[in-house]
């Protein structure tokens, strides 16, 4: 008998799980990145402009890479959830059991956001997922497969 690779519902989904929100930071961040390096640039005369045009050019690069490195990375591994600023967690494929849909309580906006439910009872919440209204495909289609490679 040979033994299933628990990951072998996965093959339609994406590598990574991006909210249209992390866009919006991007390009915010690389507005900003810009602004900063237009202020060094224009700026040589004024040695104030220059020095906030480093520092706005510095917040704007590390924005850019907080804000492309965040979100959900699903693989042969299992699932990761990458937030903005500080470290991910992973949750392997052997103790996922499914993913739940629960309120977000760290918003003060009625979001809902999806949670790994984990086989030790250990929950690991996907905040880069949170949504406002309807579940979105990216998110019902990780339900699907988590709920495929249960059965």
């Amino acid at each position: 008998m040979t033994e299933q690779h628990p990951a072998v519902g996965l093959e339609r989904l994406p590598g990574a799980l991006r909210s249209p929100w992390t866009w919006v930071a991007v390009f915010a961040a690389g507005t900003c990145t810009l602004l900063g390096i237009v202020m060094v640039v224009f700026g040589h005369d004024d040695v104030g402009a220059v020095v906030i045009g480093c520092v706005v050019t510095v917040i704007g690069v590390v924005g850019l890479v907080a804000a492309l490195r965040a979100g959900v990375r699903v693989g042969e591994d299992g699932i990761r959830e990458t937030p903005l600023f500080g470290r991910g967690e992973l949750a392997v494929w052997g103790e996922v059991v499914r993913i739940d849909v629960v309120g977000n309580p760290g918003s003060v906006l009625p979001s809902r956001m999806p949670v790994v439910v984990r086989g030790s009872g250990d929950p690991l919440p996907l905040h880069s997922q949170a949504f406002y209204f309807r579940i979105p495909w990216r998110v019902r289609r990780l339900q699907a497969a988590v709920a495929r490679m249960s059965e």
